[in-house]
């Protein structure tokens, strides 16, 4: 398994258009479709773009990582909510 930190100009530009692409949803994007679903996979994809913006490694490692971290924050995300109500 190789890992080497390098930074790609091209993952990078994805990064930031996913990023502003996430921030135009947040603003504007008030149903119960893209914002939730669409954003969240959206998010995956912007943290993959991101990780490997800096660190060059294999590309399942990175996806299997970058999703897992989405989901374990998303569940803590929802039952925080979910006691407030």
């Amino acid at each position: 398994m190789k890992k080497s930190i390098e930074f790609n100009w091209y993952y990078f530009v994805l990064t930031i258009l996913l990023l502003g692409l996430e921030i135009i949803i947040a603003l504007f994007a008030h149903d119960s479709i893209i914002r939730p679903y669409i954003g969240d996979l959206l998010v995956v994809i912007l943290l993959y773009c991101f990780v490997k913006s800096f660190v060059n490694t294999p590309v399942f490692m990175t996806a299997a990582k970058c999703n897992s971290r989405v989901k374990f924050y998303n569940h803590f995300y929802t039952n925080k909510i979910m006691n407030y109500c």
